[in-house]
């Protein structure tokens, strides 16, 4: 994950293949994590072919300083059911 500003953080998670083709289930995955540390204003994933095991997005935070900070802590996040968040490479998302 990566704070860009005001609140807007990029991020790109790597699945496993086993939920590869759940990616439904892998975004709201996402965002109940990451809401469960601060509210969110809008969740914006970026849309991806059924075999992908990468999903990239924007994410806004109600809280600019809660953005960073919530950056920070997913920055490289592994949880257990296969997912993992790596900093997002700077390309354009739509």
């Amino acid at each position: 994950m990566e704070f860009v500003s005001d609140g807007l953080v990029m991020f790109k998670a790597i699945v496993g293949k086993s939920v590869s083709s759940h990616m439904s289930h892998v975004e709201s995955t996402i965002y109940r994590l990451l809401h469960a540390e601060a509210d969110i204003f809008a969740f914006l994933p970026q849309p991806s072919s059924s075999s992908s095991t990468i999903i990239r997005g924007l994410i806004e935070f109600c809280d600019v300083d809660l953005a960073v900070t919530v950056a920070n802590k997913f920055r490289d996040f592994i949880v257990d059911v296969g997912l993992s968040f790596q900093p997002p490479t700077h390309v354009p998302l739509f």
